[in-house]
Order: structure tokens, then sequence, then C-alpha cells
């Protein structure tokens, strides 16, 4: 396949699901029952819409697939990953991630909205995922020697891999 006349990115947008009064260090993962990734470990995402924000996207899939909003801070651009599916996996495709940082102050609405896409959502330790088999976009974050999901990094600090 051609550079030049392959298939165009698709860009998908991740929430790093952050509950630090309930569940503290700790982010929302589940299960994907579909490929690219099947049976690895995801954050809440979907793929980006036409004429929509980073920030709107991430806010609605995180509803849609969670039944969770975050409203009332906003959310934080803080890892982008560059990643290939190989035919096998569901491609060939070539994926632009962002994960977007969100924080909410309470989980009482979290729900498993998109049983036939992955499986019941639940809080892990982040320091817990370097031992998962993880979705690749998530896989590049976490093994990025500069990137904790827990702290508040600035524009200057944030990783593009």
């Amino acid at each position: 396949m051609s550079l030049l006349t392959g298939p165009r990115p698709f860009v998908g947008v991740s929430i790093l699901t952050l509950c630090p009064r309930l569940h503290p260090g700790c982010v929302l993962i589940s299960q994907r029952l579909t490929s690219p990734g099947r049976g690895t470990l995801q954050l809440p995402g979907g793929h980006l819409e036409y004429g929509e924000s980073f920030e709107d996207c991430a806010r609605r899939e995180l509803n849609e697939e969670t039944n969770l909003e975050c409203t009332a801070a906003p959310l934080k651009l803080v890892f982008v990953s560059d990643s290939l599916f190989p035919p096998d996996d569901g491609g060939p495709r070539h994926y632009i991630t962002l994960l977007m940082k969100a924080e909410i102050n309470d989980d009482a609405l979290l729900r498993w909205m998109e049983p036939e896409k992955n499986t019941e959502w639940k809080w892990i330790p982040w320091t817990d995922l370097k031992d998962k088999n993880l979705f690749t976009p998530l896989r590049k974050a976490v093994d990025s020697l500069e990137f904790n999901s827990i702290t508040d990094m600035s524009m200057e600090q944030q990783n593009f891999v």
C-alpha cells in the first residue's frame, strides 16, 4: 500500500477518566470485544465526528459508552499516539488517537452502555496497567516514560508518540 494512495487515518478520541474522590489513582477501563484490538483493555472513546472539537467528542463518547458526564471541569489533551493495525486485526487501519483527561466527581451513573462492544467498566489503578494486555494507543501512553495520567501536565510536558 503506497503512502500516497492508502486509506486516510482515522481520528480516535480516548478518555482517561479519573474519579479521584472515590477511586484515587485509578482509571476507567473495559475489555474490547471488537477489532482492532479485540481482547485488549481500553479507555472509553470513539471516532471524532466531522466538525466536532476534541473536547466535545470526548464528552459525547464518555456519555455514550458509560452514561457519565463530565460537565464541571475542562477536559485536557494529555497524549497523542500514532498506531497502525494490520489486516489480521481489523485493518489495515491507521489511527491517530488523542487521549483526553477527564475528572469526574461521582460515578453513581456509571452504566455498561454497549455490551456488544466491550465488557463492563471497572476502575483499575494506573500503576497496574503496565502488566496488562492494552489497546495499542493506551499501551503507548502507559509505556511512555514521561507520561503519568494522574499528574497534571502543562502543554510543554505533553507527549506525542
